[in-house]
């Protein structure tokens, strides 16, 4: 913190410790008006609720300077009245001990302790500032006024517990409520409220002090009222600000009202200027009381309504803001698939896709039905979606369309969601996803073009390979062909030999053909086709095709794939390709090696979890430390020429599979790729 920010927090602290002291001071000369010759009890002592307000203001750690600030304050005011310094000291920590648990219990029992516009927080108040505090504080300052005073007990804790209660009622409110709301009230100047509440305070002052001076019993109609329930003439002013202006208002108009009543009680006039004090005291004080009471908890309820229906305009509206701005189009509807609300892209959609345009009050299923029978096929979809969801055989529904199967095709995409309400309903939103679907075949054509190069790259590493394999079933079909004609030639020739020579012809370009339709397989390019596809025989294929690269290299290559088929769906080129591309790695990886031994071993079976899993083990380096991850990121390559494309396309392939594959080290060195693809178990021919 800085020397600006201690000097400020400084000046803040001691600005308020001077209002409290100021406020005490006159709460102090307030109270010592309000109490009857002779007693040492006020009827109403607000001292003690200024400084509870003070406290429900600040926070906890600021309590002790205040509570001093105060000090110097009582001191003024009641030495001035004769008594000891031992006794005024002794009523000034009573006072402090009620301010303490008042606030205190406040503190604890309340979220907001200086609001009470809910009855939660109001509760809190209540317990702790109009019952805990003045009455355990009441014990203590009782037995100092009968030890230093020599007045009854049990009669001071009555009296000083009934004007403190009071006090607190009143006082706080009032307080609290100002101090909290004046610096709004001044930034917002006069406006027609400030015209309401003067118009109030003029009219509740001018009701109370007529009334308590007796002038309004001299009016034939309301001497009944004025003399014996002289309070009734003020409580349509205090109707009026408890409903109008809330806790605070209802909290400055009944102390205005206590005060007025107590003061016309001590000077003795008005209906409360006949009958005993003592007894008088006791009644007007309880009648305050409860009428404060009964004021405060309306006004709160009215404040707590105010607010919640306030709140909930204020949500309807974000929530028809926030509907209004959304691009997807969007409909609420009840359990009877009438439309509650909706924005206007559904409008501008439904119209586009030529289904659903309703508005609210309409029923939407109906609107549906409509359009399916004029053929349109999503209104079809969207009216079982949103039956299904409406009766509660699911959850939600999601359904993609393609409109126009033209040269400009049109997606659409309709989701309804089971609104979570106890009337129940649905939520239904409208997208136009042709931009995206667009998008998404481009990306696919483009993934496909690349994977396809990567193949014809693939292809042109693998050309010595190739050369040679092709090469031995056609120098063995010429050499057969010499051969036979050789015999031709004797007389007589062996009709067997000649046999058995063309059957090895057959063979051999039979074994030529299948390398070439390999290579074709390889190099086509087209739309992807899903069949059935024996991994373990794809896998033996591959193997085969680079068998002579893998010779030429050094590398062995041993294939465990067993007997047992282990059938997935896809495209079986892809498939090829992925293999290919791992075992070209793996190659160049074992290739490096220049000591040990250059293997590669794969082995492919089915799991228990209805899944094919196929592992490469190859004895190279391995994997860098943390590459695992990054190796399948696309361009990441550690090869010096290399593209960095082969195990991006590898994952890619799986994952348009519904595959999986993850990368590792071994425990005795080499890299270990783990490949997972659900097992197809259907009757379709394999391929």
């Amino acid at each position: 913190m800085t020397g600006r920010d201690q000097r400020s927090q400084f000046l803040a602290t001691f600005g308020t410790a001077l209002g409290v002291a100021a406020g005490y001071y006159v709460a102090c000369e307030v109270g010592l008006q309000l109490h009857l010759p002779g007693a040492t009890t006020s009827i109403l002592w607000p001292p003690n609720a200024v400084l509870t307000s003070a406290l429900l203001l600040t926070s906890p750690r600021k309590w002790p300077f205040l509570l001093l600030a105060a000090l110097p304050a009582h001191l003024i005011v009641e030495l001035r009245t004769g008594w000891s310094v031992p006794f005024v000291l002794t009523l000034f920590t009573t006072n402090c001990l009620e301010a303490l648990i008042a606030a205190g219990g406040t503190w604890l029992l309340s979220d907001a302790p200086a609001r009470f516009d809910t009855l939660t927080r109001l509760s809190a108040f209540l317990a702790s500032a109009v019952l805990a505090g003045p009455v355990l504080s009441s014990f203590a300052d009782a037995a100092a006024v009968t030890f230093f005073r020599g007045e009854p007990y049990w009669t001071v804790w009555q009296t000083r517990t009934f004007s403190n209660v009071l006090s607190e009622l009143t006082v706080v409110p009032a307080v609290v409520g100002v101090v909290s709301n004046g610096r709004r009230w001044l930034r917002e100047g006069w406006t027609r409220r400030t015209t309401e509440a003067l118009c109030l305070g003029i009219g509740l002052l001018a009701v109370g002090s007529l009334g308590m001076r007796g002038e309004l019993g001299q009016l034939a109609p309301l001497r009944a009222v004025s003399t014996q329930t002289p309070l009734v003439l003020q409580l349509p002013f205090l109707l009026w600000a408890a409903v109008r202006f809330g806790p605070v208002g209802a909290g400055v108009a009944l102390l205005a009202t206590s005060a007025i009543s107590a003061w016309a009680l001590v000077d003795g006039s008005g209906p409360f200027g006949v009958g005993d004090p003592s007894t008088t005291v006791t009644a007007l004080t309880l009648s305050l009381i409860l009428e404060s009471s009964t004021l405060l908890c309306l006004a709160t309820v009215v404040q707590e309504q105010r607010q919640t229906e306030t709140a909930l305009r204020t949500s309807e509206v974000m929530k028809s803001a926030i509907l209004q701005s959304l691009s997807t189009g969007v409909v609420v509807v009840d359990r009877a698939g009438t439309v509650l609300a909706l924005n206007d892209s559904w409008t501008h959609l439904a119209r586009q896709c030529g289904c659903a345009s309703v508005s609210i009050g309409n029923n939407l299923l109906e609107s549906c039905a409509a359009s399916a029978r004029g053929g349109n096929a999503i209104g079809r979809a969207m009216e079982r979606g949103v039956s299904a969801v409406l009766a509660g055989s699911r959850a939600q529904v999601s359904v993609d369309h393609l409109s126009d199967p033209g040269p400009t095709p049109h997606w659409w995409s309709v989701h309804v969601v089971r609104l979570d309400a106890p009337e129940g309903g649905s939520v239904i939103a409208l997208t136009d996803v042709t931009d995206v679907r667009r998008a998404e075949l481009d990306a696919q054509r483009t993934r496909e073009e690349l994977a396809h190069v990567a193949r014809v790259a693939t292809i042109g590493e693998l050309t010595a390979s190739l050369a040679h394999q092709l090469n031995q079933p056609l120098s063995a079909i010429l050499t057969n062909a010499q051969t036979a004609s050789r015999l031709l030639e004797t007389a007589g020739p062996d009709t067997s030999k000649l046999r058995a020579i063309l059957l090895d012809i057959v063979k051999d370009d039979r074994r030529a053909r299948d390398i070439i339709g390999r290579l074709r397989e390889l190099m086509r390019r087209g739309e992807t086709t899903t069949v059935r596809v024996n991994l373990c025989s794809l896998v033996r294929e591959v193997v085969d095709l680079v068998s002579a690269d893998a010779t030429s290299r050094g590398v062995s290559i041993h294939v465990n794939v067993g007997h047992q088929p282990a059938h997935v769906r896809g495209d079986s080129v892809q498939l090829q390709q992925l293999v290919l591309n791992l075992l070209q790695n793996a190659m160049e990886a074992v290739s490096d090696r220049l000591d040990g031994p250059r293997t590669i071993t794969l082995r492919c079976s089915v799991t228990d979890q209805d899944a094919v899993h196929l592992v490469m083990h190859d004895s190279g380096r391995g994997l860098a430390a943390g590459a695992e991850d990054l190796i399948f990121e696309p361009f990441y390559t550690t090869k010096p020429r290399g593209m960095g494309m082969g195990l991006s396309i590898v994952r890619t392939i799986l994952e348009a599979h519904g595959g999986s594959i993850r990368a590792s080290n071994g425990t005795g060195g080499g890299a270990i790729f783990e490949i997972t693809l659900p097992l197809d178990q259907g009757d379709t021919i394999p391929v």
